[in-house]
């Protein structure tokens, strides 16, 4: 049964209405940087603005052994092109294929999470892939993995225990799972006051068998301790809070098959952001949308519209987004290694498109 909250804002009564007012290239490292003699892709995949700076992920592993996670020290840095500075602690380097960055409303812990999109029966080879972390805002430093083993060493220890909970979670959805998912993939996390929320993009049998989906979980967190041992713990279990049939969300029919690839809590309108992307060799795109709690639980969510009315499409895959004020988004693009093009300018394998959209 899903939970929704006393705070859940009511219904919405029309279409939030949005516009491109900028693009451009971010650059995540140097073009320098190869892997096996050949360029090394930026391929963007989570970012988060803190109200200082911005912060980054990419979901390749960096081929010099820097961790695939930093931040640029202002938006003007990414504007203007600048790398980003990657964190340097374990756990960061630990973790494989990041999807997204999230904070809680107050802007005071930082979450970042994998895709949890494998794990090899007898072996712990790939339970990097299954990472979950959280830190104080501005200290990344401090980062924790939430989710770990209790009898696992520091150096070894990953969230790969979540991953029966996420399952048998979505696995509510269908009863032809039979209580158990043996393969999902998550693109979307975002966090409430007490409550982390997390999207699901991918689910079937395995990664050659699955069907696009938008599917959104949630577990219960609070915040222990004090001082310096002050941190973040999950406080729960996972609940299915909804699953949106996208084709029926909208009188016109949108392109590609779209499944969810971000979601983002406004804490300002009280409602989720979610981009929806479709992929499809080098055709590639985005929607956004929006949903209260209260609608993602019975399977609605409204598309964001132009100015003339039409649904806001994107021409890139757009993985993740951030608010820079209450009116204006950033979003990040990852188009694999293809050669997109802002203006008349063409991608470079060191560079990640990314878009300015403004809410009107």
């Amino acid at each position: 049964m899903a939970l929704v909250s006393a705070a859940v804002a009511q219904p919405q009564l029309k279409p939030i209405r949005a516009s491109v007012s900028f693009e451009g290239f971010s650059v995540g490292f140097p073009d320098s940087v190869k892997a096996g003699g050949k360029p090394f892709w930026f391929e963007g995949s989570a970012i988060l603005y803190d109200g200082k700076s911005v912060l980054m992920a990419h979901d390749k592993p960096m081929p010099n052994g820097q961790a695939s996670v930093g931040s640029w020290a202002t938006t003007e840095a990414l504007y203007n092109q600048q790398p980003p500075t990657y964190f340097t602690h374990s756990l960061f380097k630990r973790g494989i294929k990041y999807e997204e960055l999230a904070q809680t409303p107050d802007r005071k812990w930082v979450f970042l999470t994998t895709a949890f999109d494998r794990v090899k029966e007898g072996s712990n080879a790939w339970n990097t892939y299954n990472m979950l972390l959280c830190w104080p805002a501005g200290k990344p430093a401090q980062v924790r993995l939430l989710g770990g083993a209790p009898n696992v060493s520091d150096s070894l220890n990953t969230s790969v225990g979540l991953r029966d909970k996420i399952s048998s979670a979505i696995a509510l959805s269908d009863l032809d799972y039979y209580g158990l998912v043996r393969y999902f993939k998550i693109e979307g996390l975002t966090a409430t006051a007490d409550r982390l929320f997390f999207g699901v993009r991918e689910e079937g049998n395995s990664f050659q068998d699955f069907k696009p989906v938008v599917r959104v979980l949630s577990v219960p967190y609070q915040v222990v301790g004090s001082g310096t041992d002050q941190h973040v713990e999950l406080a729960g279990d996972f609940s299915l809070l909804g699953t949106v049939n996208v084709a029926e969300q909208t009188p016109e029919k949108l392109t590609g098959k779209l499944a969810l690839s971000s979601l983002e809590y406004d804490p300002v309108r009280k409602l989720f952001w979610i981009i929806t992307t479709h992929e499809d060799g080098e055709n590639v795109g985005a929607y956004l949308w929006t949903a209260t709690e209260a609608e993602l639980a019975i399977g609605t969510m409204t598309v964001v519209r132009t100015p003339t009315d039409e649904p806001l499409w994107l021409s890139h895959k757009a993985e993740d987004l951030t608010f820079l004020t209450p009116n204006t988004l950033l979003l990040i693009h990852d188009d694999d290694r293809l050669p997109t093009k802002v203006a008349n300018k063409v991608r470079q394998p060191n560079q990640s498109a990314f878009t300015i959209v403004e809410v009107r």
